[in-house]
């Protein structure tokens, strides 16, 4: 309230870091909130050992590209199918050092979040935001499951947050050409983050009219140029090909007809008909704050939104994320007010309470159960796979799979994937009406065909012996199950790391 001591303490705060001085409570906060936030992700990387199967899709384009082979994931198709250049091309240039790939994302992982964490306190400083504010929005994020659990899991996660507060934050300090070169790097990081970007300009132009709009989208096309031109010389299109099998698909399941418009207009829609809807929800509500409160509120509300919500998977998370914002709501109308010394206790008491709480859910139920995951299905099962067809198929055999990652990294063969991110056979088989993967058996001739357990009972018994298209071109060579998981069994536990490997007839 202007006039009151919570007021002036605001004012001071925010010309303190003005003024690059921080006091050393404020250092203190600083430096505990993301030590803090850190030291959850490292432990949690070192006690799961989890590693997302779609980042070895990112880790087999880097490899190609450190060894020379072009931006590749099949060398010699060059084919746009990782969504994030950036990350790539940090990770190819580690490689190309000996760097090993996962230790190489984790410590860009983890740089992003320190990024992140700190640059988020710094805006809510800058905004005059009360102490138990700050503790709690960025406790949201430092704690917050999900984000802890996927920031050193290889992916370019971490990344896009780091550029989405380094964006905010520069404008936040009316210097609109660095917001505009954070948010660039943000396109190269990701491009359907591009919804951002529009929220920025649009608060470029509210604070500094023309000028500052016109400073940053110039930076941000400035950066992201270079990538446009390359992608548009090498694969035909700026747009990732992932979009385009993506558009295949949902044109299949009715999501728009088949035979419609112009392509690059429709893969620029699937673009964001593919993006997170939580993605959607946390724009409008910024640009709601945007209207109401100034750009600073609307930018810091939109990511922390997306961050904490936006990657939510499990039910479970999303209510004890309602929980920790439910804390913080009552934390900053509590802050921002002379309550009675009780009352702030209370609120700081409920906040503790949500810390621990999910702080606790991350490390004792994510953690844990990410472990068996990693274990069972990524380590004994998709690496497995890989393995053996890197010991037991010849250089150029070619396999048809759907899980692209651990097992294509590993397998080190020419891979025909069944959703068509890497494989513009299928997506072509798709829009002429074939979509189903046991017919595409024929057309798309693999050497080897990897399926779940069940699904090659099933093909089995599809159609009866001699037209059945699986049995008549294959024979089971070898069979991936460390749970015992019995296809015949309505027992669906194992499904997921339960694998057969087919291949050819001589």
């Amino acid at each position: 309230m202007p006039g009151s001591p919570s007021g002036n303490v605001e004012r001071s705060a925010a010309l303190n870091f003005a003024s690059n001085s921080l006091s050393k409570a404020q250092r203190v906060e600083l430096i505990s909130l993301t030590a803090f936030g850190l030291a959850l992700r490292v432990f949690f990387a070192l006690y799961s050992g989890y590693v997302e199967e779609d980042a070895y899709i990112t880790f087999q384009f880097a490899r190609n590209l450190a060894a020379g082979q072009g931006f590749v994931y099949n060398p010699g198709e060059a084919i746009y199918g990782s969504t994030t250049p950036l990350l790539t091309l940090l990770l190819a240039g580690w490689m190309a050092l000996g760097g090993e790939p996962v230790l190489g994302a984790r410590l860009l992982g983890l740089a992003g979040a320190a990024a992140y964490l700190s640059l988020t306190w710094a805006a809510l400083v800058r905004l005059g935001v009360p102490r138990v504010g700050r503790v709690c929005a960025v406790g949201l994020l430092a704690c917050a499951p999900r984000l802890a659990a996927l920031d050193l899991a290889g992916m370019e996660q971490p990344l896009v947050l780091a550029f989405m507060a380094a964006s905010a934050w520069a404008g936040l300090r009316g210097r609109w050409g660095w917001a505009g070169v954070w948010g660039g790097l943000l396109l190269w990081t990701r491009l359907d983050t591009g919804l951002w970007l529009a929220l920025l300009g649009a608060a470029a132009i509210w604070q500094r009219r023309a000028a500052g709009g016109l400073r940053f989208a110039g930076a941000a096309a400035g950066i992201y140029l270079p990538w446009v031109v390359y992608a548009s010389a090498v694969f035909g299109s700026p747009i990732p090909h992932t979009v385009t099998a993506k558009w295949a698909a949902y044109a299949h399941s009715g999501a728009v007809p088949i035979h419609t418009g112009w392509k690059p207009a429709l893969d620029a829609f699937f673009l964001f008909r593919t993006t997170h809807p939580l993605l959607y929800i946390s724009l409008a509500l910024s640009a709601g704050l945007f209207v109401l409160a100034g750009w600073g509120a609307a930018a810091l509300a939109g990511g922390l939104l997306f961050a904490a919500y936006g990657e939510a998977a499990l039910g479970v998370e999303r209510k004890l994320a309602l929980v920790f914002a439910a804390a913080g709501g009552l934390a900053f109308w509590a802050g921002r007010r002379p309550w009675a010394a009780a009352v702030r206790w209370a609120a700081l008491g409920w906040l503790a309470l949500a810390f621990a709480g999910t702080a606790g859910f991350t490390l004792r139920t994510t953690a844990v159960t990410l472990r068996e995951v990693q274990s069972v299905r990524h380590e004994a099962s998709l690496k497995a796979v890989g393995l053996w067809l890197n010991r037991h198929t010849p250089l150029d055999a070619r396999v048809l799979l759907e899980p692209l990652g651990y097992a294509g990294y590993y397998a080190q063969r020419v891979m025909l994937d069944e959703v068509g991110l890497v494989t513009p056979a299928v997506v072509a088989l798709k829009r002429s009406g074939v979509t189903d993967t046991y017919e595409a058996l024929d057309a798309l001739r693999p050497d080897y065909v990897l399926l779940h357990c069940d699904d090659a009972l099933r093909w089995a018994e599809r159609d009866p012996q001699p037209e059945n298209r699986l049995t008549r071109a294959f024979r089971l060579a070898a069979e991936i199950n460390p749970l015992g998981f019995d296809p015949r069994d309505a027992e669906t536990r194992g499904r997921n790391s339960c694998y057969q490997i087919w291949e050819r007839y001589p």
